[in-house]
């Protein structure tokens, strides 16, 4: 995938400007995308975050949402809203309950419009949640070092909300994760968070 660095500087291009023609809800082409320099740059129907845990996909998600004036829905925080603690759903119905649910929640917001949706980051390694979110969306991967994530994920806040982290050598963990997720992770544009605050 590109990479940018610094996470507002592919969203630039996203500011508020008069629409020419209808929004996007067709599978749009590469020209479609409205990327910097194409000579069409449309606002697309929603913008999909994805990326490890800990990269920053709600906290940018937020703020993105309202510099362009767009919904903002955290697909974790939605499954929460209706079936309660994500630690909860694991003990009860282990992984697989979880992406079921996960799997609901993706196909309701498929219908949604002018929306930033942050995802949680094993929902788009589901070819059928990927599949749903990409029609007229742009899709951006938030991408922050080993040493970030820990740090970020392992303060006392975390420690008891990230199931997939349980045990006690988390770094290991996360670097098992990122390396299984690395080829999904690698088709869409990765924006570096390392190091960075959203402010």
């Amino acid at each position: 995938g590109r990479f940018c660095s610094g996470w507002s500087r592919p969203f630039r291009w996203f500011a508020p400007q008069r629409q020419t023609r209808e929004p996007m809800s067709h599978e749009p082409s590469p020209n479609d995308q409205g990327r910097p320099g194409s000579g069409r740059a449309l606002m697309p129907r929603n913008i999909v975050l994805t990326g490890f845990m800990g990269t920053g996909k709600s906290t940018i998600g937020r703020l993105l949402a309202r510099q362009l004036r767009f919904d903002h829905v955290d697909t974790d925080q939605a499954i929460e809203a209706v079936h309660g603690p994500i630690p909860d759903i694991f003990a009860k119905h282990g992984e697989d309950g979880f992406r079921r649910l996960e799997r609901e929640t993706v196909t309701a917001l498929s219908k949604v419009n002018r929306t930033v949706i942050s995802t949680g980051g094993g929902t788009l390694l589901d070819a059928a949640n990927l599949e749903a979110l990409r029609p007229g969306s742009s899709i951006f991967c938030l991408v922050a070092s080993v040493d970030d994530i820990v740090l970020r994920l392992t303060r006392a806040a975390n420690r008891t909300t990230r199931p997939l982290l349980a045990g006690e050598d988390p770094r290991s963990r996360i670097s098992e994760l990122l390396a299984e997720r690395a080829l999904v992770y690698s088709q869409f544009t990765q924006v570096i968070t390392t190091g960075m605050t959203p402010s």
